[in-house]
């Protein structure tokens, strides 16, 4: 029998980092249960917003402020939302605050144009007697910290995210990826959400950590479980991750919030990461799921969702040893439902997503938050440079696993915003062909410029060549990318079938 009496404590911290405000938002409740509409004992949340100006402050705000006038209702509440979920599970109440939140942004994006675009991320935990309740959506993360090491509970809507899942970039490619801040799935950006919801069944001494990404991108799981693991409360927890955080050097904001059920054994070594990455793809799955689509812009209309009862002691410990080892043989089952199945092989490893190099030899090179990336579906050497740089510039590999990544001016970046240029080479009948995006881009074969699209092979002569282009396409103004090692006879020899428009 769960003890329904055992502490609870919480806390929360943030920090701006190196950004010129903060768009984070958190909250930190602990509530009286015999009070709570749901029996609610705690919810701490943090929502991470992004948007031009303020507006990402404005939407994590308004998810923050939402879920805790929602979950924070009580019996004696008079008001029309406490009838229309009195009686409701707690994940029908979870999932109603989530979905309010959301159209709440979106109404507001709709009447301000300098708001249009915003939109947060959102996780929250909220605990009952017996069950932590998660609600996630975006890129910030659910953590349970015990004395048996840490498990991430959710998992994110990132566009690395899915590669990792399809099996295209292992965690440390991801990592490093300049994509890992592309999120999938966000609040405010439409007038309707799908979240993911479980339920957890309580185990006491453990803490539950939400976070926003400015600490994952600087301390791995097994650092934040060991900086909570040397702290006496679940205050100097927080405050000790975010201090870390920086010290790391983090440049977006950092934002931590921690709910302690019972007292976590502090002082003791973390458990070895055996099977870390097993654990953790299997932890959203072994816990009941409470997955719903949304019914309209409006969260009134929210389903009913079956009630998952929290089985007694031996049961649950077995039925969640039978679920954890099916889970572990399964091959690769999918979480969330924006995420498809991976394919049987996918030979690109790149950060970017581009072609086989069966289609042919392709290089990319675009803008991705304020930086220049540069990636191929092979390895070359290319050189890229400003107008007027030596040609002398240290050549640089780029390649599947290895993508080339230069930071670039304010005022670049905002005047090339979204620019993309891209080339695919192959070799066909005797000639070498090329294909370009945007199709009108200029290229440069040896120092001169080619207006056709394919050249005789016999033209080019025995040995490497030079091949550029200027980015963005045409415009002498930008950055001079030279591909110096071409090596023609190492092209894919392809037919004009195989060639896909």
């Amino acid at each position: 029998m769960i003890d329904a009496c055992q502490q609870v404590r919480v806390s929360h911290s943030t920090a701006t980092g190196r950004r010129p405000n903060n768009q984070d938002a958190a909250i930190a409740l602990q509530l009286n249960p015999a009070d709570s509409l749901w029996g609610f004992r705690a919810v701490v949340a943090v929502a991470d917003g992004m948007g031009g100006h303020s507006a990402g402050e404005v939407a994590s705000r308004i998810a923050a402020d939402t879920i805790a006038e929602v979950l924070s209702l009580q019996t004696t509440d008079t008001s029309d939302m406490a009838a229309r979920l009195s009686g409701a599970p707690a994940a029908d109440a979870v999932l109603y605050a989530v979905q309010l939140a959301n159209v709440r942004i979106y109404q507001q994006a709709q009447t301000d144009a300098a708001q249009y675009d915003m939109g947060t991320t959102l996780t929250v935990v909220a605990l009952t007697d017996d069950t932590a309740v998660v609600a996630h959506i975006g890129d910030s993360r659910g953590y349970r910290i015990s004395a048996g090491g840490i498990h991430q509970i959710t998992q994110d809507h990132s566009w690395v995210a899915r590669q990792v899942q399809e099996q295209r970039m292992t965690e440390e490619e991801a990592a490093r990826s300049p994509l890992r801040n592309q999120v999938t799935r966000t609040l405010g950006v439409a007038d309707t959400v799908v979240p993911d919801l479980v339920s957890i069944p309580l185990e006491t001494g453990s803490i539950y950590l939400v976070c926003s990404d400015g600490l994952t991108e600087v301390l791995p799981n097994e650092d934040i479980a060991s900086t909570i693991n040397a702290t006496a409360t679940v205050g100097e927890g927080c405050e000790a991750l975010v201090n870390r955080a920086l010290e790391r050097g983090v440049r977006d904001n950092v934002t931590v919030a921690c709910v302690e059920y019972g007292m976590m054994p502090r002082g003791q070594a973390t458990p070895p990461a055996t099977a870390a990455i097993q654990q953790e793809a299997a932890a959203c799955q072994l816990y009941p799921s409470h997955r719903r689509h949304s019914s309209g812009a409006s969260p009134i209309a929210v389903q009913r969702l079956t009630r998952a009862g929290v089985a007694a002691g031996a049961v649950l410990l077995i039925a969640a040893i039978l679920l954890l080892r099916s889970c572990l043989l399964a091959s690769g089952r999918s979480v969330s439902e924006d995420i498809e199945p991976p394919p049987e092989e996918h030979p690109v490893q790149s950060a970017v997503q581009l072609p086989p190099i069966e289609e042919g030899l392709t290089i990319k090179v675009m803008v991705i938050e304020g930086e220049l990336v540069a990636a191929a579906n092979r390895h070359v050497e290319t050189t890229i440079h400003a107008l007027g740089a030596a040609d002398s510039e240290p050549r640089t590999t780029i390649g599947p696993d290895r993508d080339y990544v230069r930071a670039l001016s304010e005022q670049e970046a905002q005047s090339w915003a979204d620019e993309t240029c891209q080339i695919t080479l192959w070799v066909e009948d005797g000639y070498m062909h090329w294909r370009t995006e945007p199709e009108d881009m200029n290229l440069y074969i040896n120092r001169k410029m080619e207006k056709s699209d394919r050249l005789k092979l016999s033209a080019l002569g025995e040995g490497l060549v030079r091949l550029g282009f200027y980015f963005p396409a045409n415009d002498a103004n930008g950055y001079t990318v030279a591909l110096t090692q071409i090596d023609v006879g190492g092209l894919p020899e392809i037919t004009t079938e195989t060639v896909t428009d």
